[in-house]
């Protein structure tokens, strides 16, 4: 019992103890203080910004914060701009920091990039595009920039992986069948076969096309001595098929694909056409 007396008079004193410190410590410790929200305010006031600007300044160019706008001058070259240039057309710091950045990087090369930077307010990128000076364009800008027709078509028969890669609407499985394709067979008899490759459709087949030259040459086995490797390329065939297919070489000896066998296994016109293109 005398225990818990003298326990609970120590945990009384600690706590009396604490709270007379509470109260006289500003007496020992002035600057203890909270500080008050104007010393904690780390960033000053955007300058200008209490301007108010005539109605046809602010109509050209429309800036929420009503600061004014400096235009650079007709004739400066984009890569001379700097950070407070770009403050100056309206940007807030963060803004015109990533302005910076992406002109740095060699993002805003070109004219046309301006209309895609949506923090230039109001019809600030036209003005621009009349004032600035451009760098020259690199052959590789050029070539996005001409029309469909004038791009230079990569060659399907001497791509390497990272060139088929780059070609919209190619992935890395879809590279890798074209290539395994090409080194058993060549090449392709119709553009139709490219609508089997995985996640095909119309659209895509066609923005590949725009990319690619025409077909190589198929080069055509002989059915005597196809092994399942190289029937396994024709994306039009099921592995069903393909199997069956060999099967029935074996069995009959079948110098050529029979169509009525093809039919049987579920082939149309087409798909036998192609592949008695193939083998010979």
């Amino acid at each position: 019992m005398n225990v818990l007396r003298s326990d609970l008079s120590a945990i009384l004193g600690a706590l009396l103890l604490f709270f007379a410190l509470r109260i006289l410590s500003p007496l020992f410790f002035p600057d203890s203080k909270p500080p008050d929200s104007a010393s904690l305010c780390l960033e000053p006031l955007p300058p200008g910004w209490e301007w108010n600007p005539p109605k046809d300044y602010e109509t050209r160019f429309s800036n929420k914060n009503h600061r004014p706008i400096l235009l650079p001058t007709a004739g400066t070259a984009l890569m001379d701009l700097k950070e407070n240039d770009w403050r100056n057309m309206g940007l807030s710091p963060a803004q015109a920091a990533l302005a910076l950045r992406w002109q740095k990087e060699g993002w805003l090369n070109r004219p046309d990039r301006l209309d895609r930077l949506s923090v230039l307010p109001g019809r600030l990128a036209a003005e621009l595009k009349e004032r600035l000076v451009f760098p020259e364009p690199k052959p590789k800008e050029m070539a996005e920039t001409m029309p469909r027709e004038q791009r230079q078509q990569l060659d399907l028969a001497l791509a390497d992986s990272l060139q088929l890669l780059k070609v919209p609407g190619l992935g890395p499985a879809s590279v890798s069948r074209i290539l395994t394709h090409l080194r058993y067979w060549g090449g392709w008899v119709d553009w139709a076969e490219w609508n089997y490759l995985p996640g095909m459709d119309s659209a895509r087949l066609a923005k590949i096309q725009q990319n690619l030259g025409p077909l190589p040459a198929m080069q055509p086995r002989s059915f005597k001595y196809i092994w399942y490797p190289e029937l396994e390329q024709l994306w039009f065939l099921s592995g069903r098929q393909k199997k069956a297919l060999l099967n029935w070489r074996n069995q009959t000896g079948a110098l050529r694909p029979n169509a009525e066998k093809c039919r049987e296994l579920g082939l149309d016109e087409q798909e036998i056409k192609w592949l008695n293109l193939y083998l010979r």
